[in-house]
């Protein structure tokens, strides 16, 4: 199988083996709620033409007796998600082995492609780390073309942006569903939205990412409670349901039957900024306010995890000037805060 995944400036081709199509299957539907893809393409001017093949003995394209360093290619508060590895270098190329996956990857950055090798068994960590090294790449690329990632949810609707951003537990991704379900917004990000200026409008791009979200948020939809089977953990936790503590994963499947996505091919100019407070108290309030410079860039994000050196992520002048005309333009975007979890009203969303 060959696909081509675009996102924004980057460019990759993926090809498989017959006995990987499936795994590449899972992997491309994870991104293809962000991402175009465009099968039975190759495309020689991509960032990274990725090989991906199963085979007996994954291992044997890494035995060495040279130092082997033990690092994390992703590492997270939840086990689940944290993703070891072990590497070598031999010159410019680049070895990683997962023992617990049993997957190899080979990172040859002069001949701007990387091989995978999975084993004959399927699992499911082995497509963890698929996503990971794309997820990698893309976010680096970005950077270095100057997108400004906020750690914020967003809504969109006939090409206008909504960001909700805030500290964690302030209530992003509850706002961002009933803007979804009760205001025919579509789901454009969950975590995380890219942002850069064009023409002298901030342009908002969405991704993809495992869903997380509290049981306070699920509470308040009934269909979701019952698709999740958690009739009895929200009776049971009814005093400190929006805690933070009860915040959990939701199959991205689940998630896609729930609300509707933005085209992957939208890009969103922003509208209006929401941060919130959830609490208890059903009572909302919705105040403007001058939009918190400070808040915003205590949610911007940079790729700090360098576990490999394929993109050469020493050059900052586009991304510090980007960065600026983001920041100055922040300030002329509405904003409001909003305080209590009941309803939103339509007319505080023009």
């Amino acid at each position: 199988m060959d696909c081509t995944l675009t996102f924004l400036n980057t460019v990759l081709t993926i090809t498989t083996d017959e006995k990987s199509d499936v795994l590449m299957e899972n992997v491309i539907r994870f991104f293809s709620t962000h991402f175009s893809t465009d099968f039975g393409k190759k495309d020689g001017s991509a960032l990274a033409t990725i090989k991906v093949s199963r085979t007996k003995e994954p291992k044997q394209f890494f035995q060495t007796a040279a130092k082997v360093d033990n690092l994390y290619i992703r590492k997270s508060a939840s086990d689940f998600f944290s993703i070891l590895v072990e590497k070598r270098t031999t010159g410019t190329i680049e070895y990683f082995y997962s023992k617990e996956a049993n997957v190899s990857l080979i990172y040859h950055k002069k001949l701007k492609n990387i091989e995978v090798y999975c084993s004959l068994e399927p699992n499911q960590r082995e497509e963890m780390i698929l996503i990971e090294l794309i997820r990698d790449l893309v976010l680096k690329n970005e950077e270095l073309h100057g997108s400004i990632v906020v750690h914020a949810a967003s809504a969109e609707k006939n090409g206008e942006v909504i960001l909700i951003t805030g500290p964690k537990g302030a209530g992003k991704s509850t706002v961002l569903l009933e803007l979804v379900r009760d205001h025919s917004y579509n789901f454009f990000s969950g975590d995380k939205t890219f942002l850069w200026v064009k023409e002298n409008c901030l342009m908002a791009k969405g991704w993809p990412d495992y869903p997380h979200l509290g049981l306070g948020t699920i509470s308040k939809y009934p269909e979701l409670v019952t698709k999740l089977s958690l009739e009895d953990e929200v009776r049971k936790n009814q005093e400190t349901i929006w805690s933070t503590r009860h915040k959990m994963p939701v199959p991205p499947e689940v998630l896609a039957d729930f609300v509707t996505f933005s085209s992957p091919k939208i890009i969103g100019k922003l509208k209006k900024i929401i941060m919130p407070s959830v609490q208890k108290e059903i009572a909302l309030r919705m105040l403007e306010t001058p939009t918190s410079i400070e808040m915003l860039q205590k949610n911007i994000e940079i790729v700090k995890n360098h576990w490999n050196n394929y993109l050469d992520m020493s050059d900052r002048n586009v991304y510090d000037q980007s960065l600026k005309e983001v920041l100055s333009c922040l300030k002329e975007i509405p904003t409001v805060d909003l305080f209590g979890n009941g309803k939103i009203k339509a007319e505080l969303l023009c």
